[in-house]
């Protein structure tokens, strides 16, 4: 465990090194604990994260935290730790749900890793693994402990994955062949392909690129994601265009295009409906809160 922290004398991001150990039978994670609200960049992603959010990676080359904000210090908080997947196994099972243990077997040379939002009440599991792994300790016992409240924390994420994880800034593997895949599997792969022609997307192309009829595929999104393919593009279009509108100068107009929207009114109407509030005012909120 190890604590990174930028101050107001900090004026370049720094970066964030994770030791590199291997043994056999075991799968790393690189967690990440956010102690304040920060910026981060994950192999040239930009991700706004706010305090309680907590990062998982499986893969990556570069992870920055970026200088502060308004002269605010930035504190968070890394992991690296080793999981016996058989001994994980347990949890995916009874949550009847893949993603992590296909997310932790996963070798990939791209960037991939999970956002989860607000969760303030599992920083206790974290606080503790600090604790625990603050006596620079070898005992068997103790590697058992942290073993344990890892695979408790991994559990807790998997039960409020679909409130917490954030679409638009996870990175999954990137995969055309789904037909295959876990249900979960094929969830990333598409919200990935969606977010990456979030300007273009529509039924029709995004189930010709995954080879299947647009009717079958409309009804597996429906089984996949317990909503409308139309439903969730209004969705992730609108998590986007809250990044754009904090994180860039970019006008509302140029963000319309960029989400694809065919007029400003369209993007504002759209905006407002899953936000209650307009563009310009989310944007105007979001400097006052820096």
């Amino acid at each position: 465990m190890e604590t990174f922290k930028t101050n107001t004398s900090d004026q370049r991001e720094i970066q964030i090194k994770f030791k590199q150990t291997s043994h056999k039978n075991v799968t790393k994670i690189y967690i990440i604990e956010c102690l304040t609200n920060c910026i981060l960049n994950i192999d040239g992603n930009t991700n706004a994260l706010h305090q309680y959010d907590i990062i998982l990676l499986s893969a990556f080359k570069k992870v920055a935290l970026a200088a502060p904000i308004n002269n605010t210090e930035t504190i968070i908080r890394t992991y690296q730790e080793e999981i016996d997947l058989l001994m994980a196994k347990p949890i995916f099972i009874a949550g009847n749900n893949s993603l992590m243990s296909d997310f932790l077997k996963h070798d990939n040379e791209n960037s991939t890793f999970l956002i989860f939002r607000n969760l303030k009440y599992c920083h206790g599991y974290c606080q503790q693994i600090a604790l625990l792994e603050q006596t620079h300790s070898i005992d068997r016992y103790l590697h058992y402990e942290v073993q344990i409240l890892v695979i408790a924390l991994l559990t807790e994420l998997l039960r409020v994955r679909v409130k917490s994880n954030s679409a638009s800034d996870s990175h999954l593997p990137r995969t055309k062949n789904i037909r295959y895949q876990s249900r979960d599997m094929k969830g990333g792969a598409i919200l990935k392909y969606m977010v990456t022609h979030i300007q273009t997307v529509n039924l029709e192309n995004i189930s010709r690129h995954f080879n299947y009829q647009p009717n079958y595929f409309s009804k597996m999104f429906v089984n996949i994601f317990s909503q409308t393919f139309a439903d969730k593009l209004g969705e992730t279009k609108t998590e986007i265009g809250k990044k754009l509108l904090s994180f860039t100068n970019e006008s509302i107009n140029e963000i319309s295009k960029d989400l694809g929207y065919k007029s400003t009114t369209s993007f504002s109407r759209s905006f407002k409906k899953r936000t209650q509030i307009s563009p310009n005012k989310y944007r105007e909120l979001f400097s006052k809160n820096k």
